[in-house]
């Protein structure tokens, strides 16, 4: 139930009953064009009588037991008074959640801490906001667990020395003149990075140079960390080294990015690694052969990447997605058949390659594969020998191969499920001409490129 009491000017109007604590208050919202107050219930009751409360803005003070301390949510918008802001926070004992957006005029806000339960901060859309409160980092009573930041063009950082203690997830996004996450240049001691983050997401901040930047270490308690569109970005650590903690690294369009660490040495809980149009990055840190929990691994359009890193792929593997690089010829040399766990198999752009596997070569794919994707392949004519080898495989892609004309002499695998032909008209004209290659087509029913890879798993 929402109730709108618009046209108030510089009033804020709250139902009696919340007040005297006959009802639970669970969500509030002010937005400001003329002033107005919006209420919503989270838990859609329904309050057929609703007694007008009013409290001056111009009031000096805000007397505790007339507002409605159990609110648990609050969202404004278009708010110019953080002084009226900080009273009103310091009255909300129960609040959890906080969202400010659309609140233009504000630079900063005030020194001091926020409610002990307060769970989470969302700020939108506030264009002149240079900086936050020293006061929210270093507060110690605090539940705040997610802190997410988007369109702040004026932020080029969002904190000073440390992140509030307790902070499990920081988001970051359009934030076109954020520099850092964390300065802590200005401050001349000696920094114990005391983060409690696990995941750390920055999307369309193209100014950012550096994660952390005087330690160069990232919090060793980090486990998920997501990049994109940052163009500025040349490296995660200046230190060179991930946290030991890390399970999924994720990173895209970062144009600049030359090195993602030095080595893989303790990363031994990687699970997922995604690169994906990282022009200028060459390598692999070395060590990759470390991660023995690596399940999932996709490198897409990074052109600068001519040669796999040193050690073996981990044969913990069992989805790999390799896209426009220049690896494919050590890869292919280096033997996909050694990677024994494999399922999912994508490998896109291809450009000289006739046939597939290559026969030339000896190339053999691994037997316990399941998914095998075929794209954008311009110059492939035919598929070779499958069929004895990939007794397991149920669904095949093959998309964008436009002088693909021949399945394998001895036919396609009895276990597959799923064919998928696209992009492919001479292909797709056999098919339709002879019955006996006819097979069910399941359009989308695997995903062969790193694009749809870099998904949330929360």
């Amino acid at each position: 139930m929402v109730y709108n009491l618009s046209d108030i000017s510089s009033s804020i109007y709250l139902a009696e009953g919340f007040m005297k604590g006959e009802r639970k208050l669970q969500m509030v919202e002010y937005r400001k064009s003329k002033p107005f107050f919006m209420i919503e219930d989270s838990e859609a009751l329904i309050y057929e009588h609703f007694d007008s409360f009013i409290i001056k803005e111009e009031e000096e003070e805000l007397q505790q037991q007339e507002f409605p301390c159990r609110v648990q949510y609050l969202g404004l918008e278009d708010c110019e008074c953080t002084v009226k802001l900080q009273e009103v926070l310091q009255s909300l004992s129960f609040l959890r959640g906080l969202s400010i957006t659309e609140s233009h005029k504000i630079t900063s806000f005030q020194e001091a801490s926020f409610p002990s339960q307060l769970r989470f901060i969302v700020i939108r859309n506030c264009d002149a906001l240079q900086s936050l409160p020293m006061a929210w980092m270093y507060s110690s009573n605090t539940s705040l667990k997610i802190l997410s930041i988007g369109y702040c063009d004026s932020l080029t950082c969002i904190a000073r020395v440390q992140l509030p203690p307790n902070l499990k997830r920081l988001e970051i996004e359009h934030c076109p003149n954020l520099l850092t996450v964390l300065d802590e240049e200005e401050f001349s001691g000696s920094c114990n990075n005391t983060s409690c983050l696990e995941h750390l997401k920055i999307e369309d901040c193209p100014s950012l140079t550096s994660l952390w930047s005087k330690s160069g270490e990232l919090p060793y308690t980090l486990r998920k960390i997501t990049l994109s569109r940052c163009s500025n970005l040349a490296t995660l650590a200046s230190s060179g080294n991930l946290p030991k903690s890390l399970r999924n690294l994720s990173i895209t369009e970062c144009s600049k990015l030359k090195l993602i660490a030095k080595n893989f040495h303790d990363n031994t809980k990687l699970e997922k690694l995604y690169i994906e149009d990282c022009e200028k990055l060459e390598t692999l840190p070395i060590g990759i052969n470390n991660l023995i929990s690596l399940e999932k691994l996709a490198i897409c359009n990074c052109p600068a990447m001519v040669s796999i890193p040193e050690g073996d792929f981990p044969t913990s593997l069992t989805s790999f997605e390799i896209v426009d690089t220049n690896i494919f010829k050590s890869l292919f040399e280096w033997g996909l058949n050694r990677l024994t766990s494999l399922e999912l198999l994508g490998i896109g752009r291809c450009l000289d390659v006739m046939s597939f596997p290559q026969e030339e070569t000896g190339m053999i794919l691994p037997t316990s594969l399941t998914a095998l994707g075929i794209f954008d392949f311009p110059n492939l004519e035919r598929l070779s020998s499958i069929a004895q080898n990939l007794t397991c495989l149920e669904k095949l892609i093959l998309s964008d191969c436009p002088k693909l004309k021949y399945f394998p002499d001895d036919g396609l695998p009895k276990s597959l499920k799923q064919l998928e032909i696209k992009g492919c008209p001479m292909l797709e004209e056999r098919c339709q001409e002879d019955e006996g290659l006819r097979l069910p087509i399941v359009s989308h029913s695997f995903e062969v490129s790193g694009y749809a890879s870099t998904e949330e798993d929360d």
